[in-house]
């Protein structure tokens, strides 16, 4: 067997690749949904089937398709107490760049994406103290009117 034709193909197999092994790139929600039924967690999705897992995790379905599934023991220190927005964006505010931060402060990134913090504009706009207060202040009260009407 000669290594060019392993190449040739590489990790993007072209569309009528895909269609002859009928492999799927592009799922909806409700198939996704459906498929994530038959796990009892989100460990357990992930570990046995990872592609539908990030699947979920990229187009921010995650949260959506999990409802059903068991919560988990280890609970984000950044989404246990409430709402902690502000150390979120001190967190961010403290890293040198949006990797050190994805790196070292995983959870308070994870947290962040799950408010809808966007961390490129706070970086930068790091040096702004009104607009930080003012992105916390709305976050806060954005998560609040959530607890209070559902």
């Amino acid at each position: 067997m000669r290594r060019g034709r392993l190449t040739t193909i590489g990790t993007r197999a072209s569309s009528a690749y895909r269609k002859k092994r009928g492999i799927r790139v592009k799922r909806t929600l409700e198939e996704v949904m459906e498929a994530a039924k038959r796990y009892e967690t989100r460990g357990e999705l992930y570990k046995k089937d990872k592609a539908l897992y990030m699947a979920a995790y990229t187009r921010g379905w995650l949260d959506k398709v999990c409802v059903h599934m068991k919560p988990s023991r280890n609970k984000n220190k950044y989404v246990a107490s409430m709402p902690m927005i502000a150390k979120i964006v001190g967190t961010a505010v403290g890293c040198e760049s949006l990797v050190e931060l994805q790196v070292k402060f995983a959870g308070a990134y994870d947290a962040g994406l799950r408010y809808g913090v966007d961390f490129k504009e706070i970086f930068e706009r790091r040096d702004d103290a009104k607009y930080l207060q003012g992105l916390i202040r709305s976050a806060f009260q954005d998560r609040m009117s959530n607890i209070q009407s559902g």
